[in-house]
């Protein structure tokens, strides 16, 4: 039997002020009082944090949920109308080495948006693009939905 797991690991920058409400909304959550998306069903919390000097670790230990952390950073961003974004990136793999079981992404917040990044649509967007004829360079080429990256 294969275990697969969905980690990650950062830290959201926040002042004192903001760290109180992250605290006070955090046992909200674990109590059950609220729930973190508001999607109509029951859901964990799904990742773990500790509150350190000047912010929040939020992390992903065998599996983490990356949408109820995104979620958690949206409410943060939009309550205390914070500039700026946080990214957090993650890793998919699995115990044996089973095909298409080993991926990865991100997602950045902001106060306006949400917004997910998932490396095995972009790698097959480019692969699809190469097939085509659309991508015809020869040289190594690093890109991202289209936005060169140099």
């Amino acid at each position: 039997m294969a275990n697969n797991y969905l980690e990650f690991s950062e830290v959201l920058e926040l002042t004192d002020e903001q760290m109180d409400w992250a605290k006070v909304r955090m046992a909200e959550i674990e109590a059950g009082e609220e729930k973190l998306i508001d999607d109509g069903e029951e859901t964990l919390l799904g990742f773990g944090y500790e509150f350190e000097d000047g912010g929040i670790w939020l992390y992903g230990e065998e599996y983490g949920n990356v949408e109820n952390v995104a979620g958690f950073a949206y409410e943060i961003f939009n309550h205390f109308d914070i500039e700026g974004s946080f990214r957090i990136e993650w890793a998919c793999h699995c115990s044996k080495p089973r095909l298409s079981e080993f991926y990865g992404g991100a997602v950045i917040v902001t106060k306006d948006r949400v917004i997910y990044i998932n490396a095995s649509e972009i790698a097959h967007k480019i692969e699809k693009a190469i097939i085509d004829g659309v991508l015809t360079s020869k040289a190594v080429e690093f890109t991202n939905c289209g936005v060169p990256i140099v």
